[in-house]
């Protein structure tokens, strides 16, 4: 969830938490017992949702980095051995297509490290015999092409986790919706028959439901920005709303929430470095939070 989401999830939790600590009084209406059922099993969908999207995010990030460190290594193994042939050989553009680092290679682009893997065992397979001499066998060879493909493999994955996790991101905003539809349409209405009879019960309840009324909301633009590819939020992109006064940036959980006044039709510009530029566009209503989520490219 957003900083909102999660911000209106806990008043929720709150709000529920209340009247079950007070059953004693809500047992007074029979109604009461059914909607706190239906609300509160929509909050745990709610909370299951967002723990689905979590796992995804955490998942494809840790099965991703642990095949690229694995095939950036063996690459640039066999890449150095294949350097000192050129070398010996005096090869010098051979030895230069060889030269770079791990660092290059695990922190490059999937692209490039892909590419570069491929060039190596190409180079290396045409050099099977006298690479035996550098320390390269013909099964360092074999394994480092089953790191290609496993690596290779693991890229298309991300599109299928980032699929499943924009479902997660859809329930949770379908849940939240559900969960506003039983307060203000059920549970708002039956409070009011404490109003009088249990007024501090009342007042509570009324106190923690505020953090989630529309009408109380400044009027804003949040969302989450994530890499298209991989679905991983995004930190440190610049928000910045076009003809106004507004700027800031997403938090660790790509999460960012943008003061704006009532302009009509606006323009949000994300930008970071490595990243393409992306410019939305989306009406700004007093007292609303209008939610603007963003996918980023890599350059």
């Amino acid at each position: 969830m957003n900083a909102n989401q999660m911000a209106r999830y806990k008043a929720y939790a709150l709000s529920l938490a209340h009247l079950k600590q007070n059953e004693a009084i809500t047992a007074t209406v029979p109604a009461f017992a059914t909607i706190y059922e239906s609300a509160k099993a929509t909050l745990d969908a709610l909370e299951s949702a967002d723990k689905r999207k979590a796992q995804k995010l955490k998942g494809i990030a840790e099965d991703k980095s642990q095949y690229q460190e694995d095939l950036a290594l063996q690459a640039n193994a066999i890449a150095a051995a294949i350097g000192a042939y050129a070398l010996q050989q005096k090869d010098a553009e051979l030895k230069q297509a060889m030269n770079f680092t791990v660092s290059e290679l695990f922190y490059g682009p999937n692209k490039e490290l892909t590419a570069k893997s491929a060039n190596i065992l190409a180079k290396a397979q045409e050099l099977v015999e006298p690479l035996k001499d550098y320390g390269v066998s013909e099964l360092l060879i074999s394994n480092f092409a089953a790191a290609l493909d496993a690596y290779a493999g693991r890229m298309h994955k991300p599109r299928n986790v980032t699929a499943e996790r924009k479902v997660a991101v859809m329930q949770i905003a379908e849940l939240l919706k559900q969960l506003q539809v039983i307060f203000t349409g059920q549970l708002d209405a039956l409070m009011l028959l404490f109003q009088f009879t249990h007024p501090e019960f009342y007042n509570e309840y009324k106190a923690k439901r505020s953090l989630v009324n529309p009408a109380r909301r400044k009027t804003r633009v949040e969302g989450v920005v994530t890499d298209k590819a991989t679905g991983a939020a995004l930190t440190q992109v610049s928000v910045t709303l076009k003809d106004g006064d507004s700027t800031g940036s997403t938090a660790q959980d790509g999460s960012y929430s943008l003061p704006a006044k009532p302009l009509g039709m606006a323009t949000v510009v994300y930008e970071k470095e490595g990243y393409k530029p992306v410019e939305a566009t989306l009406p700004i209503r007093r007292g609303q939070a209008e939610v603007m989520d963003i996918e980023m490219e890599p350059k």
